[in-house]
Order: C-alpha cells, then structure tokens, then sequence
C-alpha cells in the first residue's frame, strides 16, 4: 500500500492511464546517479552535464564519451556493478539505471523508491518516476521544446524531435529577420 491508501497495482494502472506531470528541473549542481557504461547511460549522462548536473557514474566500464568525460573531471567514475559498489544513494537528488540488466534496474530502482529517491528505468518506463523527453535545444533562442508521447511512441517523439531540430533555426531566423524589419 502506498502513502495515499492505493496499491501498487492501483498505483501501476493509473501511471498507465497518462497520469504525468510535466517539469522542467534546474540542473546545475543536481547530483546525479547512472548506473551503466553503454550507450543509453551516455546519452543519459550527456544530457545531465549539459544541464550543469554532477554526474556520477556507476559502471564495470565506460564508452568511449564517458571515458573522455573521466578523463577530463566532467564525470566521476565508480568502477563496479550496482549493488556491489554502490555509492550512498541519500547523496544523490535523481537516479538513472540505464544498465543492461533488467534486475539491477529493478534492484536499483526499489532501493531508491524505499529511500525516496527520483528513479528512471531507461529499460522500463512504466515503473519509473520520472522520464526524459525527446527534447531539442535552441541556444541562441533559449527555448527547450520537448516531446512526450506518455510512452507510447518512442518513435514519434523522435521524429518531431528531429523535425523541430531543422525547424526551428529557420524559424528563429525569420522571426529574428521580422523583427529587425518592424523596428
């Protein structure tokens, strides 16, 4: 049973219903768990130090991005498996497990929603507490446009991602253009 009387499986249906609330975090100095060293971790990862976040990652190894962030002090690497190695989670503000391995996701993310700590399941978006958008960057302008599809379609928040990463600089251009024009 949670907080509010329900039952995780009444919890579970109702998440699936479309309950989500959309927010945007301020990322600067927010310390950051990911657990795994592949490509769903790196992009994950990417996104957060982009953001300003404190990323720490817990793998057995690093891709080639986040070695060269390692490298360079944008990362702090802990070598090893969740849980064998795991840092103390209360030091974290959100989690990632983007790990290969469905059941240390889901021993992470028990572990952090005991704790109560924010969890995303790259693996399993449905028993995760928040997601990450299709999301698309435009830094001149300083808007962030991002595109969620509640988990239905993965494939159509990429693709309008994508067409808003060509859109929207001719877009911005021309209102720029516009507006030099009207004064």
């Amino acid at each position: 049973m949670t907080q509010s009387g329900e039952s995780l499986d009444e919890r579970r249906k109702r998440r699936r219903s479309g309950c989500w609330y959309p927010i945007v975090w301020r990322g600067d100095e927010l310390r950051v768990l990911v657990t795994g060293g592949g490509a769903v971790a790196t992009r994950k990862a990417g996104a957060l130090l982009e953001a300003g976040a404190r990323v720490t990652v817990l793998a057995p190894e690093l891709s080639e991005p986040l070695r060269r962030w390692h490298d360079s002090g944008q990362i702090e690497w802990l070598e090893g498996r969740y849980p064998g190695r795991a840092p103390a989670l209360v030091d974290f503000a959100l989690a990632i497990a983007a790990t290969d391995d469905p059941a240390a996701n889901a021993r992470l993310a028990a572990e952090c929603r005991r704790i109560r700590l924010p969890v995303n399941r790259a693996d399993d978006p449905e028993s995760s507490d928040f997601v990450t958008p299709a999301t698309v960057r435009h830094g001149e302008s300083g808007l962030t446009v991002s595109v969620f599809t509640m988990g239905r379609d993965p494939e159509l928040s990429r693709d309008l991602r994508l067409a808003l990463e060509e859109w929207l600089p001719r877009w911005w251009r021309q209102r720029r253009d516009k507006e030099k024009q009207d004064t």
